[in-house]
């Protein structure tokens, strides 16, 4: 729907066109810089003002959802400093939303009691991504190298640190190197 100029759900409309350009991003990060142009154009107008406060509201209301890539690598904890570099320079950062469902609600509950040791009643993305990210940054560097370890514990130490996409390494890789069938994006 397209907003009517003086109409006063405006900022709707502008929610909705968020809404939108989120779920385009399900098959692939899109840029931060490419949200705000097309708010900013007819019908929007957004002025780039404001533009800041609808993505950290569109962020916050979905932060269990989106990943947030700096230059294509995978931010897993956004903080203060992100967010100014991503207004300084929102043509380096991209967005994706992963919701969950099916066989992916399953698989990311199971990460993330396997993580956590708690079985959790929600589990999305960064409920997984972010205490996984924790634990690998703080092994100490005999870990992150030896080869004393299983050849799967090996792949998926390695993948980790060679990820560029959190939902590619626990949806596809990670199960791959464990011996198991990846999982299609769409399940």
């Amino acid at each position: 729907p397209n907003p009517e100029p003086g109409a006063r759900n405006n900022v709707d409309h502008v929610w909705s066109c968020m809404e939108r350009f989120l779920d385009r991003t399900e098959s692939e990060p899109l840029s931060v810089a490419r949200l705000f142009e097309e708010l900013q154009a007819p019908p929007f107008g957004v002025k780039k003002g404001p533009l800041p406060i609808f993505f950290l509201a569109a962020y916050l209301a979905f932060r269990e959802e989106i990943a947030l890539y700096d230059e294509g690598l995978f931010v897993p904890f956004v903080n203060h400093e992100v967010f100014e570099r991503l207004m300084r320079s929102p043509a380096s950062f991209a967005v994706q939303r992963v919701q969950l469902g099916g066989m992916r609600d399953a698989i990311f509950k199971a990460y993330a009691e396997a993580i956590t040791g708690e079985a959790p009643q929600e589990a999305g993305l960064l409920d997984v991504v972010r205490p996984l990210a924790r634990f690998m940054m703080t092994l100490p560097d005999y870990a992150k190298k030896t080869r004393s370890l299983s050849p799967e514990a090996q792949a998926v130490r390695d993948l980790f640190f060679d990820a560029k996409s959190p939902t590619d390494l626990l949806l596809l890789s990670v199960p791959e190197a464990c011996g198991f069938p990846e999982l299609a994006k769409g399940d």
